[in-house]
């Protein structure tokens, strides 16, 4: 098997069109996954210190294929070993590491790899920091043949600097936001304190009110170690499952302690794959005196909203953007921010805040001389 510089070029202009966001992971996975028959191409992670990995973003692999690897499996992987000793954007291929023969006798390989037609694998790691890599993946199947398996390793080695460039990029992009990624200067306007959290439980940033809340400390204490908790121990224990990397917490959820709504919710970027120690949960606190807010009923009977408009309110509330929503639910960014102009006309909102007051403690927005 020979591939072409066009190949190549295709590859590359895919990559930096994610850095520019022109493209996505997904894009660049299908052109990949399309060089080597009955594919399944994979972005995932893996700590080895943990004993934990997941897939970020998948090509022609089932979903619960890949839970079942998140849950179990991925401490089985026979491959990872091999992989971490291999340099940074080296391609190589499964039978580097582990011959077929021994491959064929794990219990990753009969219980789960080869029931899912999975034979052979080839890979590299992009980047990798501490005991955690971040790696790409395409599984072959008994009919590859080993020449295009090698073919694809030597076309790993030669995109991996673009690749991780371009996940640097992203990734670097994606921390420098922060509380902007999630309105953090707005809940700041309605005395909402927001906290974001990496996956040992340091803060990653604060907004102005969080610190406040931080200095008072209004329902959270942070250890000696620098490790934040909150103080009702039900909210904590659900603020542990989601820093998780498994998915298996809800994305958000909702305690009461002393008076104070505390929001938890677990971020995820659509378009970038989790690798650095950047916001896993972003918690919200809400002072005592707020309401519950205006539940989708209400929004319906006294706006008139749509449930595609509310989808979207409650999305930006959360932390959503434009774009983000627009990915999650396969429209355009024209469509979602006309389903925006659309909200702001119905509720009488100018403005953000007033949105985000009006949403989150149904205090509607003051009228307009002359209305």
């Amino acid at each position: 098997m020979s591939i072409s510089q066009q190949v190549d070029d295709k590859l590359i202009d895919s990559i930096y069109g994610i850095v520019f966001g022109e493209a996505r992971w997904d894009t660049f996975l299908t052109e990949l996954n399309g060089l080597l028959p009955g594919a399944g191409t994979s972005l995932f992670y893996h700590d080895a210190a943990r004993a934990e990995g997941s897939s970020q973003f998948h090509i022609n692999m089932d979903q619960a294929w890949i839970d079942t690897y998140t849950r179990y499996y991925c401490r089985l992987n026979p491959w990872i070993s091999g992989l971490n000793r291999t340099p940074p954007g080296q391609g190589a291929i499964g039978e580097d590491f582990i011959s077929y023969a021994e491959l064929s006798r794990t219990e990753f390989f009969n219980d789960f790899w080869h029931r899912h037609e999975g034979h052979g694998a080839v890979g590299m790691a992009i980047l990798r920091e501490g005991s955690r890599s971040f790696n790409l993946s395409i599984t072959t199947t008994r009919w590859t043949d080993p020449d295009e398996s090698r073919a694809c390793a030597a076309l790993l080695t030669r995109i991996g600097p673009h690749l991780r460039r371009a996940f640097i990029a992203v990734e670097s992009g994606g921390r420098q936001k922060n509380v902007s990624e999630i309105n953090g200067r707005l809940f700041d306007a309605i005395g909402v304190g927001v906290l974001l959290l990496n996956s040992e439980r340091q803060l990653v940033s604060t907004s102005v009110f969080g610190e406040q809340v931080l200095e008072q400390g209004a329902g959270v204490w942070l250890s000696p170690l620098g490790m934040l908790h909150l103080a009702d121990q039900d909210a904590d224990d659900r603020l542990t499952l989601m820093l998780r990397h498994e998915e298996e917490a809800e994305r958000q959820q909702t305690v009461l302690d002393d008076g104070r709504k505390i929001t938890l919710l677990k971020l995820e970027k659509s378009h970038q794959p989790r690798f650095f120690e950047r916001p896993v949960v972003a918690i919200l606190i809400e002072p005592k005196q707020s309401s519950a807010g205006l539940s989708d009923e209400k929004l319906r009977r006294d706006f008139g909203l749509t449930q595609a408009e509310i989808r979207v309110v409650r999305a930006l509330v959360s932390g959503g953007s434009v774009s983000g929503l627009a990915a999650e639910t396969s429209r355009s960014r024209e469509t979602i921010r006309s389903q925006v102009r659309s909200v702001y006309l119905k509720t009488g909102a100018r403005k953000q805040v007033e949105l985000l007051r009006l949403i989150q403690f149904g205090e509607r927005p003051p009228e307009t001389p002359g209305e």
